[in-house]
């Protein structure tokens, strides 16, 4: 009964929550066929930004996990539902999706497929067989189990489990609260979902990021470079433990980690968005609104996973619009981006100056 529980719970959030939800904002940036993992990771941009806000909210008002598991799942409940009916509307006028071109490819490229498909299984049976230990245990995952054992949030120390004082920081990046929801969900201890669950669905994630910027690099002619490109970056990856600090460390023994989702995941994601608007821009094409809603979901995504992501991303999103906008004479596009990284930087005066609403409440649960 448990394994049908927590079956269900990963498939509603990684299956079908991104994939029906999805169907909205994937409706801003392509109107005709759509690409399915496209779809997907406009869905799950969404996933990750709903929780962010939706955490925010709950944080302010109670601090329960329960609320912020009622909140986040009846939101997303509703876009899929939205979602659903928008694909039931678009499949009366035809086919929605694009249909796959296995036909097309070389018996070279399907080598290098299953060669690139054999590095990720070796991974994946890695990352869970033998799983790392990290010093972050004692305070991440320390936030998750308290939240989801007395179902509050970020009021009691993971050290000591004593009542504390707020910790803004990491309370404005809840991804150990992301975990407690699932642990809560599934029925599974908070450690089990960090390390043995979490990593098989983060690692092939962030390789289907880094194929759609293979597409974008390697298009057209050279669209068969693609799985050569994805096999080097696997391989790079598992030979990049150069130190404990670098991507590769991140990506395969903390990929549990926010800082680690953050830096294999939505920073490449954030950077192939940008791809797509320089792209776009350089057309001539109007069309770029639903690409920068998308750059937002982006951002919250990334605020939901550490709080690093309240700097890197607009300063990296800051300097390539900059750059776009001169090159095209399009003051606009700096005009949208600053409305993509508002919320970031709203997160980053909260953490910096500690607003007295913050202290308010600090005193009312610790008072």
């Amino acid at each position: 009964m448990n394994v049908i529980r927590t079956a269900g719970t990963l498939l509603l959030w990684f299956g079908i929550f991104p994939l029906f939800a999805g169907m909205l904002p994937a409706q801003l940036i392509r109107k005709e066929k759509k690409n399915v993992a496209e779809l997907y990771l406009c869905g799950l941009v969404l996933c990750f930004a709903v929780f962010q806000c939706s955490a925010m909210a709950v944080l302010v008002i109670s601090r329960r996990l329960s609320a912020l598991l009622l909140c986040a799942n009846l939101i997303l409940a509703l876009l899929s539902l939205a979602g659903l009916f928008l694909f039931i509307f678009q499949r009366k006028k035809g086919p929605v999706f694009e249909g796959l071109r296995l036909k097309e490819k070389k018996k070279r490229e399907l080598l290098f497929w299953g060669a690139f498909f054999l590095i990720l299984a070796y991974q994946l049976f890695m990352s869970d067989r033998y799983m790392t230990s990290d010093g972050d245990d004692a305070y991440y995952l320390g936030h998750a189990l308290l939240a989801d054992r007395t179902d509050l949030m970020y009021v009691f120390g993971p050290y000591t489990g004593y009542e504390s004082g707020t910790d803004y920081r990491h309370m404005l990046s809840p991804f150990p609260m992301f975990i407690a929801m699932l642990a809560r969900m599934s029925g599974l201890h908070t450690a089990i979902v960090a390390h043995s669950i979490l990593p098989l669905i983060l690692i092939p994630l962030a390789y289907l990021v880094y194929a759609r910027i293979g597409v974008r690099l390697f298009d057209g002619e050279r669209r068969g470079r693609l799985p050569v490109f994805l096999c080097c970056l696997a391989l790079f990856t598992i030979w990049g433990n150069t130190t404990v600090y670098t991507r590769e460390t991140f990506f395969l023994t903390r990929t549990w980690q926010g800082k680690a989702v953050l830096a294999a995941l939505f920073l490449p994601l954030c950077f192939l968005i940008l791809m797509h608007i320089a792209e776009k821009a350089q057309e001539g094409k109007e069309k770029l609104k639903g690409w920068f809603v998308l750059l937002l979901l982006v951002n919250l995504s990334g605020a939901l996973c550490s709080s690093m992501a309240l700097f890197l991303m607009p300063v990296m999103e800051g300097v390539l619009l900059l750059v776009m906008a001169l090159r095209g004479k399009k003051p606009k596009l700096l005009l949208w981006g600053l409305l993509c990284v508002l919320p970031d930087i709203a997160f980053l005066a909260v953490y910096t100056f500690n607003f007295g609403w913050f202290k308010l409440l600090d005193g009312f649960y610790h008072g």
